[in-house]
């Protein structure tokens, strides 16, 4: 929590609200209203709570859009994904109780709702032309799905040879620049290289 006394100032993130209608066992019900944001504390909060230290995973960045946002309905990183967007604006969740706590908000009949309010809250963090990009390649990528029944996004990773050759995944590095081609451009070029 921020020191009352402290000459610094953070910036006020712009956030996203969610609002959950919990039931519980016996029919209840109780409320609980979230305000979703992201920054770089955000986004390492992710990493460091979804890192495997027995492996050399180290945790879902929020800048790689395949890996990662194709990914957010694992269970694991939905919930770290939460947990890390409500941090800015309520600081209280920040601890492993808070951690196991955001957990028990997520059902499967609000799952998707919540996907929904994290990936608004995410595109509100990012410059325009990012977001643009990321709507484009997100539209491919689904109707690239809908042509393949039965495969997942997450397998469809662009610029990896279905022979099993390699290639870096799309990614933006966490200082916002984007250098290199688009992930438009490069799913593009990956797309007309499987077809020839």
């Amino acid at each position: 929590m921020p020191n009352k006394n402290s000459a610094l100032r953070r910036r006020v993130l712009p956030f996203t609200p969610l609002d959950l209608m919990l039931e519980e066992q016996g029919g209840a019900f109780f409320r609980v209203e979230l305000k979703l944001a992201f920054d770089m504390n955000a986004g390492a909060a992710i990493q460091e709570r979804t890192a495997n230290p027995k492996s050399e995973f180290r945790g879902y960045r929020i800048t790689d859009f395949i890996e990662t946002w194709s990914n957010i309905a694992e269970p694991q990183l939905l919930k770290a994904m939460l947990w890390g967007s409500v941090l800015a604006h309520q600081p209280e969740y920040n601890c492993d109780e808070g951690f196991e706590t955001v957990g028990t908000f997520i059902q499967e009949n609000n799952a998707q709702e919540i996907i929904d309010a994290i990936e608004a809250a995410y595109f509100k963090y990012l410059p325009k032309n990012r977001v643009d990009d990321i709507l484009k390649l997100k539209a491919e990528l689904e109707a690239k799905a809908k042509g393949e029944p039965g495969r997942p996004l997450a397998k469809m990773t662009p610029g990896v040879p279905e022979n099993g050759g390699t290639a870096a995944p799309i990614s933006w590095d966490s200082a916002g620049s984007n250098s290199g081609p688009s992930p438009v451009t490069t799913l593009e070029s990956a797309s007309a290289n499987s077809a020839s």
